[in-house]
């Protein structure tokens, strides 16, 4: 089928990112959560949101390899970031995450 991506991670993989960066991401000020999709649709869905004092995150990761990453300024009630991705790789899993914590702890 053309076009179609292959997608080498899974929902796993962005699990062992929030457990293994969790000190890590504390000592940024940021605080990270998963929540994995607890409704079953055909297109499966898990989230990590991100928050700091002054920012809050999420980062949403579709089994198709789709990424939507939303980052709120809290005190000026403003996105500063707003961007969709497509992430086929566990580096891009790791790269996302690493941005969106970026932004967050800014």
């Amino acid at each position: 089928m053309a076009g179609r991506r292959t997608v080498t991670w899974s929902f796993d993989c962005v699990r062992e990112w929030v457990d293994g960066e969790s000190e890590a991401l504390a000592g940024m000020g940021v605080r990270a959560e998963l929540v994995v999709d607890p409704v079953e649709r055909a297109k499966k869905a898990a989230w990590v949101d991100l928050e700091s004092d002054t920012r809050l995150a999420r980062v949403i990761f579709w089994g198709s390899g789709e990424v939507d990453l939303t980052v709120l300024d809290v005190a000026r009630g403003v996105a500063v970031c707003e961007e969709h991705r497509e992430v086929t790789s566990w580096q891009g899993v790791v790269n996302t995450l690493q941005d969106a914590a970026a932004w967050t702890a800014s």
